[in-house]
């Protein structure tokens, strides 16, 4: 993971804190989920039962937020996920 990765899984982490879920449970928080492709999703929230429920695709802000969601759609389907979430990431190197 570089520098710009880590430091917006970080901002990423908070965000998903302030809003209770707990990023250091597995069972609720799931970081670059395999996907059948051999692709990755960043985060996958689950229930209280460890079902996965939502994908959390990170962007930057240069790239197209349509692009994020094509590819969080994407990642849902493979892994059976009802819904999808969208972060546009803080650009570190501006």
């Amino acid at each position: 993971m570089n520098s710009n990765e880590a430091y917006s899984r970080v901002l990423i982490d908070a965000q998903l804190a302030a809003q209770g879920w707990d990023t250091q449970d597995q069972n609720a928080v799931r970081y670059e989920v395999s996907c059948a492709d051999g692709t990755r999703a960043d985060y996958v929230l689950c229930d209280r039962h460890g079902r996965a429920m939502a994908v959390v695709e990170a962007k930057r802000f240069s790239v197209s937020p349509g692009d994020a969601a094509e590819q969080a759609k994407n990642y849902a389907k493979q892994l059976n996920v009802p819904y999808i979430l969208r972060i546009q990431s803080v650009d570190a190197t501006h």
